[in-house]
């Protein structure tokens, strides 16, 4: 069976990450869209070091230990329920600005270099 080759996915919480498992098995890449309010938090989150006043430009990838760094966030703690599944699925895990998640079959590869 051939998979879908994205699912977009607007961010409502557990009903998403729930949601998620299920959909790994059909998708070769799945999008999560988070609300813009989530810029800011997910920026310091992934960019612990950045100076004060840095164009807050998220552009990171990484194993699915990156949906830990995530999961710190403030509304964003379901997130670590999403990491033996993502592991598990060989999964890339990417975030965007705007605040937006992307889980990637890796198609068997070594996992990527994280990037931040």
């Amino acid at each position: 069976m051939d998979k879908t080759p994205s699912i977009t996915l607007l961010w409502r919480g557990q009903e998403t990450i729930q949601s998620i498992p299920q959909l790994l098995d059909h998708a070769q890449q799945i999008e999560i869209v988070l609300p813009d309010s989530y810029n800011h938090a997910l920026f310091t989150a992934l960019h612990p070091d950045a100076p004060p006043g840095q164009f807050e430009d998220m552009n990171s990838s990484g194993s699915p230990e990156l949906l830990a760094a995530i999961a710190g966030v403030k509304g964003l703690e379901s997130f670590q329920q999403l990491v033996d599944v993502t592991t598990a699925a060989n999964a890339i895990v990417e975030v965007s600005t705007p605040a937006t998640i992307f889980i990637r079959h890796n198609g068997g590869n070594p996992e990527p270099t994280p990037s931040q």
